[in-house]
């Protein structure tokens, strides 16, 4: 679960009882509160329907987590 959730950007919360889910519940609330959505169009013509790898970074922010996928194919024509 966590390395499907780490590869499309997500998070997983795998509580081990259920006395933890109020705080998995809050530690979401906080991340939803917390996020900012980035969209990206690719102006890349060439042809091919290989997977292409993204990068995403905040250099001027150390503190900064960024989850997001780690790349995806071109839509077809």
């Amino acid at each position: 679960m966590h390395k499907l959730a780490t590869a499309t950007g997500g998070s997983a919360f795998v509580p081990s009882a259920i006395d933890e889910l109020t705080n998995v519940f809050n530690r979401i609330a906080s991340e939803l509160r917390a996020q900012y959505l980035i969209q990206y169009y690719s102006n890349n013509e060439s042809a091919g329907a290989a997977f292409r790898h993204i990068a995403v970074s905040v250099p001027t922010q150390a503190r900064t987590t960024i989850r997001a996928r780690e790349g995806y194919y071109p839509k077809s024509k």
